[in-house]
């Protein structure tokens, strides 16, 4: 199995790629949870940012986007404790993984 930049190429990620013309991003991806977490984060709405990082990290888990995965993991955590500081610099990091994720997919198909 293919791996570079932590991101371990399953067949999952490659059949979503293919068929990527016809897709339509649904309401728990992370292209409409991101901006969903930064509103939640300056809302200083702790329990939306964790249930929508645990979403993502769902969806991260089943494409084994690992990296991605374990940042998400670590929103939840932060939201938990009131630290919304804390989920505000992990929201650079997430999207810059996210980011680096999708141009891996789209470079390996």
């Amino acid at each position: 199995m293919p791996e570079m930049g932590g991101y371990a190429v399953t067949e999952k990620i490659c059949a979503w790629e293919k068929n990527r013309p016809q897709y339509k991003a649904p309401d728990d991806s992370p292209e409409k949870q991101i901006p969903l977490m930064h509103q939640a984060i300056a809302a200083h709405d702790a329990d939306r940012v964790q249930r929508e990082a645990h979403a993502i990290k769902g969806g991260a888990a089943n494409l084994t986007a690992d990296a991605l995965a374990a940042l998400a993991a670590e929103h939840p955590a932060a939201s938990r404790n009131g630290d919304i500081a804390t989920a505000e610099r992990l929201m650079e990091r997430f999207e810059t993984e996210f980011e680096q994720m999708k141009a891996f997919v789209s470079s390996i198909v």
